[in-house]
């Protein structure tokens, strides 16, 4: 340790003491309580004028400069402390006429000093709380926070003297808690940026942390001797003491700044903080050649590597010229570095880099790659020169071997007939073959250096880059197809391999060989193209095929029904027939009143028979329609009409048919109203008395007719609703099951359909679609 290092050392355990004795000393007056008063307002002032006032305004100055030099919150939040403490040291004896307003306008003084003081330590120590470093200097934020912190403390001293504020003192009874409260909350201010300063210390070995933190330290010692106690009496001298002792400090600290710095500029970034011992391990550690030599290019200094590289010893070296030590007179190539060496004395700045050949101690010749720093005196004459070198011989043996292995592998490439290329991790062409800058008419040295996004086309350049992006993350090889641009601006296929290649120093290239199949893939585009023409054709064909059969069962399914309805209801009319006449002979006859009812049953079962039998021949007899023209509108307005006559519920029957008012079709006009009835049936069935709805609307389209019969029922369940038109399925108590399944047939046959839609509990819509033909005539309703 030099003597300069063990004075500082001595000198940082000693600034201690004075710290230890006051703490010590207030400790022990405290205990002893003595009372004895004797206060001196004119030495108070005295002391605070010399003592807290110079200081306050020295470090007010220091840190204001400070600023405005480079930004930084924290050194506006130390200059505004420091300017309330100057303010209320300098003003204390001025504006307070009695105890009361000394304590006031002071204590309130010492408060926003130590909230500078914490703000600017916290601000110093988390730059990131305060965007430290997003915060430019500004003179106007200075001049408004100083200005703003004097009218703070003049607006204090003008309501201290006007009464205005709560009493800090009461003559009698002494301090009040107000007083203590401020004095208690600036104590743990000051105390909290002593150790937050104290660590900024250890982290940086600043000297001015150190002395600023002991300073703070002994303030707040201070401050705290002044709450335990009254004016005047030994304890509060002691503590007043402390507080006069800690202006030193803080001048030592602002001192330390301008001896480190040789300016006045406190050092809160971290930039600033220079540690020689890891700056020396680094120079002694590092695999360089690091020296120093003097202007006629003496060797004043060389690290470990540089002395081992060259096969000296620091006796042997240092004070010797760089010629005929480290640098030969002449190189192997017979070139003068003499000459080199006087040009560098004479214009170093031209020497900022610089390669040639070095000797070692033992005479062989070396390649070193030299970055030199060049350094001036006041009179700007050369001073000194840094300089820092790295062994280049076998560099440079290895770049021999690869210029040879480069020239070997493009004769190789400019002879095969596929194109082929190599591009950096960035994309950036290195090579291009001949039979590439051939076939896309680039030339190598106009493209080298470019992306793809500079030769082709975006999509064609981002296809490319994401392949070669594939094989640089995974390392794979990759065969791929990608699509160019001819020169001619033709499309052209490409089937490509793309792999990884490494230098001698391990950088990654990403490299290809490619060969043109546009002929095969337009080939293969024809076959794919017929082959889903074909495929498209065969599915339209075969779905057709499958819909007609579907249709043929489902027409000779019914046409077997109709058969057997015949048939049953042949077979059936004649017993029926039978059976009623001989309940009627029977009626007639008796004249029992005790049969009358059974054969009135009789009767009603009988003809609820024989309509089934109707049914069923209406089903069975159904023929193609008998086409006419006819008014629609007309038609549904009449079925609702008789609906309407034969209702017994109190049904509300809506009907919106102006869309299809002027509206002529060819249908058959029996068929179409047996499938209006039998669906305004259906819906009529479907109600509740009373609150029973039904809405018949109907919609004029492009090409149809759409007819809706829309009921608020109890709707239909999901199960049923796709057996609805299935041939004698039936959900009522009475009928067949035929209705739904006449009025499809019917609807089918004039080349429309009939659709069901149905929400259990909610209702159900019948939704009729019939081609049209339209024909304006008028028609009176």
């Amino acid at each position: 340790m030099t003597k300069d290092l063990k004075e500082n050392a001595l000198w940082i355990h000693l600034s201690w003491a004075p710290i230890a004795l006051f703490a010590l000393a207030i400790g022990v007056f405290y205990w002893l309580d003595i009372k004895q008063i004797k206060e001196s307002y004119a030495l108070l002032i005295l002391f605070n004028l010399f003592f807290s006032v110079p200081v306050a305004i020295l470090v007010c100055h220091v840190a204001s400069r400070s600023y405005i030099l480079r930004g930084g919150r924290s050194l506006l939040f130390m200059g505004s402390g420091m300017l309330a403490w100057g303010i209320s040291s300098a003003l204390r004896g001025l504006v307070a006429y009695n105890v009361n307003s000394q304590l006031t306008f002071h204590n309130i003084g010492v408060f926003l000093a130590g909230l500078g003081c914490l703000t600017s330590a916290i601000s110093a120590f988390k730059p990131g709380r305060f965007k430290e470093t997003n915060s430019p200097p500004s003179e106007y934020a200075l001049a408004i926070s100083y200005i703003a912190v004097m009218v703070f403390m003049l607006f204090i001293g003008w309501a201290v003297t006007q009464n205005f504020l709560p009493p800090f003192f009461v003559p009698g009874q002494g301090v009040t808690l107000l007083r203590k409260i401020v004095l208690g909350a600036a104590i743990i201010q000051f105390l909290t940026s002593a150790v937050i300063f104290r660590i900024m210390y250890i982290r940086s070995r600043l000297n001015f942390f150190h002395w600023y933190s002991l300073g703070l330290t002994l303030f707040a010692i201070g401050l705290l001797g002044v709450w335990l106690t009254i004016p005047g009496t030994p304890l509060n001298w002691i503590a007043r003491s402390a507080q006069f002792t800690a202006g030193p400090y803080i001048l030592i600290a602002v001192l330390s700044v301008r001896r480190r710095l040789s300016e006045w500029n406190i050092p809160f970034e971290k930039a600033l903080h220079e540690s020689e011992e890891k700056y020396r391990e680094l120079i002694e550690t590092s695999n360089s050649i690091i020296m120093k030599a003097d202007k006629d290019l003496n060797i004043t200094y060389m690290n470990e590597f540089g002395l081992r590289f060259f096969g000296y010893t620091a006796r042997e070296l240092l004070g010797k010229n760089v010629i005929g030590t480290t640098i030969p007179e002449k190189d192997d190539a017979g070139n003068n570095l003499i000459d080199m060496a006087e040009r560098i004395k004479k214009h170093p700045e031209n020497f900022s880099t610089n390669v040639h050949k070095n000797m070692r101690k033992n005479g062989q010749l070396v390649w070193v790659s030299w970055t030199n720093k060049v350094k001036y005196d006041k009179d700007g004459n050369l001073a000194e020169i840094l300089a820092v070198g790295n062994d280049l011989s076998e560099l440079r043996k290895v770049e021999g071997a690869l210029r040879e292995s480069e020239e070997r592998f493009s004769a190789f490439m400019d002879n095969s007939p596929g194109i082929a290329w190599i591009k950096d991790e960035q994309g950036r062409y290195l090579y291009l073959n001949k039979a590439h800058e051939a076939r896309f008419g680039v030339k190598l040295e106009d493209c080298r250096g470019k992306t793809d996004f500079d030769l082709w086309p975006p999509e064609v350049a981002r296809v490319f880059r994401d392949n070669d992006l594939a094989v640089l993350c995974d390392g794979k090889p990759r065969q791929v197809i990608e699509e160019a641009r001819d020169r001619d601006g033709t499309k052209s296929y490409w089937f490509n391999s793309k792999f990884l290649i490494y230098d001698v120093a391990g950088h990654r290239y990403a490299a290809g060989h490619g060969v043109d199949i546009t002929e095969r893939k337009r080939a293969e585009e024809i076959m794919k193209r017929d082959k889903d023409i074909f495929e498209k054709q065969v599915a339209e064909r075969t779905q057709e095929l499958v819909e007609a059969n579907i249709e043929l069962e489902h027409t000779r399914r019914l046409s077997d029904i109709g058969m057997l309805a015949a048939t049953v209801a042949h077979e059936l009319r004649n017993p029926l027939a039978a059976i009623s006449i001989a309940a009627h002979n029977i009626k007639n006859k008796a004249k029992n009143p005790n049969l009358d009812s059974h054969l009135s049953n009789i009767e009603k079962k009988v003809n609820e028979s024989d309509q089934i039998i109707n049914n069923l021949l209406f089903y069975s007899r159904l023929k193609p329609p008998h086409y006419e023209k006819i008014n629609l509108f007309d038609t549904i307005k009449e079925c609702a009409d008789i609906l309407k006559k034969m209702d017994k519920k109190g049904i509300t029957l809506f009907k919106d048919l102006d869309a299809i008012k002027d509206i002529v079709i060819e249908a058959d006009q029996t068929q179409i109203k047996e499938v209006f009835n039998n669906l305004m049936n259906n819906a009529y069935d479907a109600v509740s008395l009373e609150s029973g709805k039904i809405d018949v609307t109907a919609e004029n389209k492009d090409k149809f007719i759409k007819m809706v019969i829309e009921d608020n029922g109890h709707g239909i369940s999901n199960d049923i609703i796709n057996k609805v038109f299935d041939p004698f399925f039936t959900t009522k108590a009475k009928g067949v099951g035929l209705g739904l399944t006449v009025c499809r047939q019917i609807a089918r046959m004039h080349r429309g359909d009939i659709e069901l839609k149905s929400e259990e509990g909610k209702g159900t819509s019948a939704i009729v679609r019939l081609p049209k033909k339209e024909k304006k005539i008028r028609i009176k309703l």
